[in-house]
C-alpha cells in the first residue's frame, strides 16, 4: 500500500510540475543580430564572456516544434532584433492563435511591410534607443501599426547613454503616442539589481521562472548563460522540456546580465 501511495504522489508531483511549466513564459531568441549598437545592451554586458555571434539560427519549423512542445500559452520573441530573423513572418504566422505572441523590438522595421505580412494578432514590447537616431521614425512606425489594431508598450531606459534624448522622448512619445500604446521611462537595470552590478562573483543556487531558448534551440537558465554559452540545459530540437531543470549552481552572481533580475528569482548563497 505504501509503495502505491508513493507512486501516486510521484505522479501527482510530476503533473503539478508540468502544469507549472506550462504557465511559464517561453522567451525565444530567433536571432541575436541587431541593427543598433547600444553600449548598455544586456547581450554584451560583459564583452569577455559574450559569445553570442557564434549561434547558428534554426528554421521557423524547428521553432514551431519547440513552441508546441513547450505547451506555454505566451511566447515572447526577443533578441537581438527579432524582425531581422530570416523567417520572422513565416514563424509568426505559423504559431497557433491560441498562443499569445509578444515581440521585443527597437521598432526600426518597415511598418507597412509588417502590416502586409502579419496574419495573426501580436503585441509589441518596444524600446527606443539613442543609437536609433530618428525619434520621428519610431513614432511613425508605431502610428502606422496602431491603426491596424496592433498595440504595445514603448520604453526608454534611463541610462547615461540616453540622457540626451530622455527629455525629447518624454515630450514626443508622452504626448503623441497612439491611445492603444503606452510609454514609460524605466530604470537602468545595471543599477536596479544587485546581481548585475559587477562588483562581485558569488556562488549560488539560482532558480528562475522564465524559459529562455537561444537561436540554436538550446535552453539556458538565464541571459548570462545564453550570451556566454554556459550552463546549457536541453537541446530542444532533439529533447523534451524538463520541468525539473530550473535550478543551477553557478559562481557568477553579482556579474549577471542586467535583465536577469527580472521575473521571479530564488537565490540561495553558498559562500
Amino acid at each position: 500500500m505504501k509503495t502505491i501511495k508513493n507512486k501516486i504522489s510521484l505522479i501527482i508531483s510530476k503533473f503539478r510540475k508540468l502544469l507549472n511549466f506550462e504557465k511559464r513564459i517561453l522567451r525565444i531568441y530567433p536571432t541575436l543580430r541587431c541593427n543598433l549598437k547600444c553600449n548598455y545592451c544586456v547581450n554584451t554586458y560583459n564583452p569577455d564572456n559574450c559569445k553570442n555571434h557564434n549561434y547558428k539560427e534554426i528554421s521557423s519549423q524547428e521553432w514551431l516544434n519547440i513552441i508546441k512542445k513547450s505547451r506555454c500559452k505566451t511566447v515572447v520573441l526577443t533578441g537581438g532584433e527579432p524582425t531581422l530573423y530570416k523567417e520572422f513572418y513565416k514563424l509568426i504566422n505559423s504559431i497557433p492563435e491560441k498562443i499569445e505572441i509578444k515581440i521585443y523590438s527597437n521598432m526600426t522595421f518597415d511598418a507597412n511591410s509588417l502590416i502586409s505580412k502579419i496574419k495573426r494578432p501580436i503585441t509589441f514590447l518596444g524600446s527606443y534607443h539613442s543609437s536609433c537616431k530618428s525619434i520621428t521614425n519610431i513614432l511613425n512606425c508605431i502610428t502606422i501599426i496602431s491603426k491596424h489594431n496592433i498595440s504595445g508598450t514603448l520604453h526608454i531606459i534611463d541610462t547615461p547613454e540616453n540622457k540626451n534624448v530622455i527629455k525629447e522622448s518624454k515630450e514626443i512619445f508622452g504626448n503623441k503616442i497612439p491611445s492603444n500604446w503606452s510609454f514609460s521611462i524605466d530604470a537602468d537595470q545595471r543599477e536596479l539589481y544587485p546581481s548585475a552590478k559587477g562588483n562581485c562573483q558569488r556562488k549560488v543556487i539560482c532558480s528562475r521562472d522564465i524559459i529562455i531558448v537561444a537561436p540554436d534551440g538550446i535552453r539556458y537558465p538565464c541571459i548570462a548563460g545564453l550570451t556566454s554559452q554556459r550552463w546549457a540545459l536541453e537541446d530542444l530540437k532533439k529533447e523534451k522540456f524538463s520541468p525539473d531543470r530550473f535550478s543551477i549552481t553557478c559562481d557568477n552572481w553579482g556579474s549577471c546580465a542586467p535583465c536577469d533580475g527580472i521575473g521571479k528569482n530564488k537565490i540561495k548563497f553558498l559562500d
